[in-house]
């Protein structure tokens, strides 16, 4: 048998990361896994400290830039502790808008300002970073909003790419692209692919039921008892504000199938109310009305293991409590009435970090609602239990599971997440794309979720960090990284410790110090692919994390406050088990 020629440096990586991470041996995991009575795994090893930025060649200087980056988040919340934080406005849903109020004759000043921003769409070259089937999709749609002919070729294209594109292969995605070509181009001869009765009966996202019964709706004759089935779901399901979900792309799909089946008149007008309500002042109408459950929780647990102390945070703390919904999960917004695995697992990671019964309470619960949503693989989907498990969802479920001090159930638990995880790296050290356009961000998920379980003895993560940092590695040495796509990959590299590539750590490190929090950059699609959407948000968190992970060693992290279930100062996500260590570093910018 041959050795590849790139095998010896690969085995020396991993050999040098188990002796960080000092695993003797992979631990499998029992039906319980008892938590250790003392560590028996110590820390990672803390990464070298990463090359100057430019400016500031002092680590002091250095840690002046993460509290100013924290300082610039924290100035984003409101007095309740919530962050607002809206999409911009995309060209789909601002077409779908403009032919709506045009087919129903309402709001006529809004419509013709969603017009202008459609025409001005059309008129732009299409940016680098959307996907050609998301920008051929959108400029075939606007040109019938606004009653131009399609460009020659485009219908083919379209038909072509709805059986070949892999992001829209689902039979689910392929059947709404369908409905709208339908409605906006019917003399195209659309046909909307058959669904399978309801494939959401035992749970899934509040919003893509009530979409999917609209797209039935239209996709042929129904008797009237099916009618009627649909027809009842789309009222039980309509919020007080007239949307669905704070999802204005199902919105306006479900407005339009009703309003050219004339069917529910007043559903219709409830929700043009939530529709006018959504434009923007460009124009624009965005994929979702707001996100401010989920930019909290991700802000807050971001400012929390930067430093942060807990009094500045427990407003954020209390709104999220507060926002918990009955069966103790999270949606990703106020008024969402489903909860999903991203929105609860962050939460949960945060309020472990909090002090008080309230915080532990809505932890706990959290906890037990993500024991429901376990797939049998081990891994985690976003919205339904039994759908097909994503990378960075499951990783992110295991951090969660493993905050502050873990029973024996979450434990095994995690094991399991971590073992579904492991098995699905790619060969080139990656993981697949589900929710993003980077190939950085689910490898940061999942190095920070290795960390967690060799915390634990749960597993030797070892090989799989090493694919995950070389891949990590690759993207920062790009001749022109994205911003958005470096701060997830210095924080994949700073999380790794000693087995980070130093020179690709201190270019993204530099990378992330030249550019600010309010530049303005590419959005990551953060959604359902292909359609990226737009939260300008999101840069200044993971700016702030990887700034604040390649900072600090990672063996010196404390927590922002007291957390832990049982009332005790808890440990941070990379310490050792049942806080026996005690850590001298305190953070710099503490009083922020």
């Amino acid at each position: 048998m041959t050795t590849p020629r790139n095998a010896k440096p690969v085995v020396t990586l991993v050999r040098r990361i188990r002796r960080a991470f000092a695993v003797e041996s992979p631990v499998p995991a029992p039906r319980l896994v008892p938590a250790p009575a003392r560590p028996s795994v110590p820390l990672f090893a803390p990464a070298p400290a990463p090359g100057p930025v430019p400016g500031q060649a002092r680590a002091g200087a250095r840690a002046g830039s993460v509290a100013a980056a924290a300082s610039d988040l924290l100035a984003g919340c409101g007095p309740d502790g919530r962050w607002h934080g809206g999409c911009r406005g995309r060209l789909i849903e601002s077409a779908l808008t403009a032919h709506l109020l045009r087919a129903t004759g309402r709001a006529p000043a809004a419509r013709r300002a969603v017009e202008r921003f459609c025409a001005r769409e059309l008129a732009a070259q299409p940016a680098a970073h959307r996907d050609p089937f998301d920008s051929l999709l959108s400029g075939y749609l606007a040109a019938a909003a606004l009653r131009r002919p399609a460009r020659p070729g485009d219908a083919a294209r379209l038909r072509a790419a709805l059986t070949g594109h892999e992001p829209v292969a689902g039979p689910r995605k392929r059947a709404l692209i369908a409905a709208l070509l339908r409605l906006l181009r019917p003399e195209e001869s659309w046909e909307v692919p058959p669904l399978p009765p309801d494939p959401l009966a035992a749970g899934g996202g509040g919003w893509l039921r009530p979409t999917l019964a609209a797209v039935r709706l239209l996709a042929g004759p129904q008797d009237p008892g099916a009618v009627r089935a649909a027809l009842a779901l789309l009222r039980e399901s309509q919020s007080c504000d007239g949307g669905w979900d704070q999802y204005v792309l199902g919105t306006v799909t479900i407005l339009l199938v009703l309003h050219t089946r004339g069917l529910a008149p007043d559903l219709v007008d409830r929700g043009l109310r939530f529709v006018v309500s959504q434009v923007r002042e460009d124009g624009g109408v965005p994929f979702i009305s707001g996100l401010d459950l989920w930019l909290t929780s991700l802000a807050s647990l971001t400012l929390a293991e930067s430093g942060v102390g807990g009094r500045r945070l427990a407003a954020s703390a209390a709104f999220l409590c507060e926002a918990q919904l009955p069966d103790g999960g999270w949606g990703y917004a106020p008024g969402v009435t489903h909860a999903d695995t991203d929105d609860t697992a962050v939460t949960v990671s945060f309020l472990r970090r909090c002090a008080g019964t309230a915080a532990r309470d809505a932890a706990d619960a959290g906890v037990a609602w993500l024991h429901t949503a376990q797939n049998a693989d081990g891994g985690f989907n976003t919205y339904a239990g039994g759908a097909r498990s994503e990378v960075e969802i499951t990783a992110k479920a295991v951090l969660a599971l493993l905050a502050g001090r873990p029973g024996p159930a979450e434990r095994t638990a995690a094991a399991r997440g971590w073992d579904w995880l492991a098995a699905r790296q790619r060969p080139d050290g990656g993981y697949p794309y589900e929710w993003t356009r980077s190939a950085a961000f689910p490898v940061l998920h999942v190095v920070r979720a290795a960390r967690a379980v060799a915390r634990h003895g749960l597993a030797d993560p070892a090989r799989v960090v090493a694919g995950a940092v070389a891949r990590a590695a690759r993207g920062l040495r790009a001749a022109a990284p994205d911003p958005l796509g470096t701060a997830y990959a210095v924080g994949a590299l700073a999380a790794a410790g000693r087995a980070a590539d130093p020179a690709a750590l201190a270019r993204g490190v530099r990378l992330l110090a030249a550019t600010g929090p309010g530049t303005e950059v590419p959005p990551d699609a953060l959604g359902p692919r292909p359609f990226v959407y737009d939260v300008p948000l999101l840069y200044a968190i993971y700016r702030l994390g990887g700034l604040a992970a390649a900072r600090v060693p990672a063996a010196g992290r404390r927590r922002a406050g007291p957390a832990s279930r049982g009332g005790a100062r808890g440990t941070d996500g990379w310490s050792s088990g049942g806080g026996k260590r005690r850590s001298t570093w305190q953070p710099c910018h503490s009083a922020i």
